[in-house]
């Protein structure tokens, strides 16, 4: 996959390129995302689709799935805890973290992306709780406008234009570097949502994978 760094809050993009710790860890995020290649969404939304009852609508799953797998090969730890006390389940914890680094992968509903933004926040500052995790920098991978439309996206989903604009808000609420990378749309196909009713009456959207063709062009 490609992907755009589309915000780079309190110099966050810049001091990943000048300390070389943070330059590996860096490192092992872009691989784990540059070597996500289109057939391995194709084939692992079309596997979703075949063995889940209930059927996907985008390939957000996947794409979940595969960096969760990457990063997990490169070391990185998976719902890392915030806090130590057991008080503070699952809902406190980040989705990766390894040595000074908390990424979340954010493909939620638009209203969850400040929760989002606040945890790589909160891993960062010292607390009074006594905390499980502690880093210097976060990423929020998220999707694009163009992957929202192309991958088959719910149109409530936050992306990386919503992190953007909550960080240029919460500019001195946030007080630790963050960086905002922006997932590309796949090249080579996109997902065609179809809408049918489900059992309770309602429509559900069931996504399709439709590769691009010499005469169907994604651009016209």
């Amino acid at each position: 996959m490609e992907y755009d760094v589309c915000h780079s809050h309190r110099f966050g993009h810049e001091l990943f390129q000048v300390k070389d710790e943070f330059r590996e860890l860096w490192g092992e995020i872009d691989r784990a995302i540059t070597s996500i290649t289109d057939e391995e969404l194709a084939e692992g939304f079309n596997q979703q689709q075949t063995e889940r009852k209930t059927k996907a609508k985008s390939i957000s799953k996947v794409i979940n799935g595969l960096l969760r797998e990457r990063l997990i090969q490169s070391g990185w730890n998976h719902e890392s805890r915030l806090f130590q006390d057991e008080e503070f389940g699952n809902a406190w914890a980040l989705d990766f973290a390894k040595n000074q680094v908390s990424v979340e992968v954010g493909f939620n509903h638009g209203t969850d992306a400040a929760w989002n933004v606040l945890k790589p926040n909160l891993a960062c500052e010292l607390n009074h709780i006594e905390k499980e995790v502690q880093t210097d920098l976060g990423v929020i991978i998220t999707a694009t406008p163009e992957l929202k439309k192309a991958g088959g996206f719910d149109g409530a989903i936050g992306t990386s234009d919503t992190y953007k604009k909550i960080l240029i808000a919460m500019q001195q609420v946030v007080t630790v570097p963050i960086v905002i990378i922006g997932l590309r749309p796949p090249r080579k196909f996109k997902i065609l949502v179809d809408w049918e009713k489900s059992e309770d009456g309602r429509r559900k959207g069931v996504g399709k994978v439709v590769w691009q063709t010499d005469e169907l062009k994604f651009g016209d």
